[in-house]
Formats: C-alpha cells, sequence, structure tokens
C-alpha cells in the first residue's frame, strides 16, 4: 500500500504546500515539503525486503509529525480540522495494525491532552472528537477486514481444500524458513496408491 500511495501523497503534499505558501503559512510549508520530498524519494527503497523496516520507519515519522503539525498549528483553521481525522486512517492503511495501533493511541492521548478546546468552542470541539472517533473506527474496522480476507487468502492458497493438509507452496515456504534459520530438518516422503478411493 505504502508503494502506490507514495507519491500520489507526494502531489497532495506539494499542491496543499503551495496553497499555504499563497496563505503565508510557512511553517507549515516547510513541514510539508519535507514530507512530499520523503515520500517522493521512498518508492526505490522498496525494492528490496531489507528496507522495509526503514521504510515503515520513516512513514511512521511522516505520519506523526503531520499529526502533531495539524494538532498544534493547524486547529485554529478549517484545514486543520479537516487534516485531524484523516491521520488514523493514514497510520492504519500505510503502516498496518502492528504499527498503526499504537500510534493511534499515542494520537488520541495527544488529542485529548493538547486540542485546544477552550479556543474551538463546545461544538466544534465535539464536531471534531467525533470525526476522530469516527475516522479511527473505520480505520480499524478496514485494517481488520483485510487481515481476514489476507487470511483466508493464504489459508485458499497454502491447503487442500479436501483434505486440509498443506500444499506444495506451503511445505516449500516452511522448508525455506528452517534452511533458511539453519534449523535441523528431517523430511519424510509418502506415496498412497489408490489415494483418490481413500
Amino acid at each position: 500500500m505504502c508503494f502506490y500511495t507514495a507519491w500520489p501523497v507526494a502531489l497532495i503534499l506539494s499542491v496543499i504546500g503551495v496553497a499555504d505558501y499563497l496563505a503565508g503559512e510557512y511553517v507549515t510549508v516547510a513541514i510539508e515539503a519535507i514530507g512530499a520530498l520523503i515520500f517522493f524519494l521512498v518508492p526505490p527503497l522498496f525494492k528490496t525486503e531489507r528496507h522495509f523496516k526503514l521504510v515503515q520507519a520513516l512513514f511512521s515519522l511522516i505520519v506523526f509529525a503531520g499529526f502533531v503539525v495539524a494538532l498544534t498549528l493547524r486547529l485554529d483553521s478549517l484545514p486543520g480540522m479537516i487534516w485531524l481525522p484523516l491521520f488514523p486512517i493514514m497510520a492504519y492503511i500505510l503502516l498496518g495494525s502492528r504499527v498503526g495501533h499504537p500510534m493511534v493511541i499515542v494520537m488520541w492521548l495527544g488529542f485529548v491532552l493538547f486540542a485546544p478546546f477552550a479556543e474551538m468552542g463546545l461544538h466544534t470541539s465535539i464536531m471534531l472528537g467525533g470525526a476522530f472517533a469516527l475516522s479511527t473506527v473505520i480505520a480499524n474496522k478496514y485494517e481488520w477486514a483485510l487481515a481476514m480476507h489476507h487470511e483466508r487468502l493464504s489459508h485458499l492458497a497454502e491447503k487442500d481444500p479436501l483434505t486440509g493438509i498443506s500444499n506444495r507452496r506451503a511445505i516449500l515456504a516452511y522448508l525455506d524458513s528452517r534452511i533458511i534459520g539453519r534449523q535441523s530438518l528431517s523430511v519424510l516422503m509418502i506415496d498412497v496408491d489408490n489415494f483418490k478411493r481413500i
């Protein structure tokens, strides 16, 4: 997901940066420009698996930095209120549930502790909190449904539908993991005649 969204996000951040530059919000422009540059340069790192942790760390940093910027600099304006509920969605979709869950919890703590509710007023605070909660629930449910579908597809790809026994693909993946981990290994192969009758 990160690979396909990196360049479109870089383009969106660039357009927003131009709008913020015209509005005179130079601190936000600098942060958006750095984010756009990182999103533009990240896709070549996806060519190998060993860069995955680096890419995940970069995306985590960008999403969290964007949240902090939206929380501290932009809540007094309409763009800040529009952007804030999008960060839980970005955390789950771009980073997955393992990184997304803790990040969204930290975002909620930051929102509750540091949002300027007194300046926003009761109505705006309730609307913004509700939008933030709704986006969190939607993103969480989406990530859960995606994980369930992935698990089902993995089961269909690796198990024989009639017997439930691992097929060749699953066995080869298991053998590869044992060989890479340099663990001891024994293999027993049985050829059963007239197996279809059984």
